[in-house]
């Protein structure tokens, strides 16, 4: 059988469920809290530091702005829901979830998503922070790669190269690169890649042609673009919005 996967939003939670996928991810990171669980198989979440195997039954976490990748040597079917973090509180680390109780609360808040299920995903953000715990207070950020994540973060058409944003940390590009990596687990070009999907994402589901959002979040061509969403979101962009779109008018 083919691979299926289907994105659905409700209520600023977004789900994916997927079967039958083989393609591994590149690196990238997300601005939101990732909880998940594998359903059959078993698939591998690298992070910079370790690599978790994750096998049918099993469930994880991955914290916002952290580096990793998914890696799959076989099919291996799973569900993710997408949540803001915590406002005002601590968010739960990334890891391996083992814990009897997180299917049924995983199935809960999965379940919930074509209503208001946001009680749902607290109480199952609150069984990962118990799990795997909190995520302690960062230190100060190098000032040379705040200043890249703030180019990185500007819309301009034109994405800046590496050579550039090194000039903007002033550093040379060599030790930009290791400075950055070792800061976030990305390279600049991992980075903004990452940022450009997610601006690309928002303004197709505000309504912009895929064309022009491809080109407005600086990607070279459409072809580019959906080169790209895919081998992220297992989709082209196409289809993905109808999903979401379809999932969010059915709400009510």
């Amino acid at each position: 059988m083919p691979p299926t996967v289907r994105h659905r939003s409700s209520y600023g939670v977004d789900a994916v469920e997927t079967h039958g996928v083989v393609e591994s991810t590149p690196w990238h990171d997300h601005a939101r809290l990732v909880l998940g669980i594998v359903d059959s198989g078993w698939c591998r979440i690298a992070f910079r530091d370790a690599t978790v195997k994750v096998t049918a039954g099993q469930g994880f976490v991955i914290a916002p702005e952290t580096a990793h990748r998914v890696v799959l040597d076989g099919m291996a079917d799973h569900r993710a829901l997408s949540v803001p973090p915590p406002a005002g509180k601590a968010c739960p680390r990334s890891g391996l979830i083992v814990h009897p109780r997180w299917a049924v609360a995983f199935g809960a808040a999965f379940d919930e998503l074509p209503a208001d299920g946001r009680r749902a995903c607290r109480d199952l953000v609150a069984l990962a922070g118990a799990t795997l715990g909190y995520i302690g207070a960062h230190g100060p950020e190098p000032r040379a790669v705040r200043s890249v994540r703030q180019r990185l973060a500007a819309t301009d058409v034109a994405r800046p190269t590496l050579e550039q944003l090194a000039a903007t940390a002033g550093l040379s590009p060599w030790h930009l690169q290791r400075l950055y990596l070792r800061q976030t687990g990305l390279s600049p070009h991992d980075a903004d890649q990452a940022i450009r999907l997610r601006q690309a994402r928002t303004l197709v589901l505000a309504g912009m042609p895929l064309a022009v959002a491809a080109a407005v979040a600086g990607f070279s061509d459409q072809s580019h673009f959906n080169r790209v969403f895919k081998r992220l979101m297992w989709l082209p962009p196409g289809r993905w919005a109808a999903q979401v779109q379809r999932s969010r008018s059915s709400i009510g």
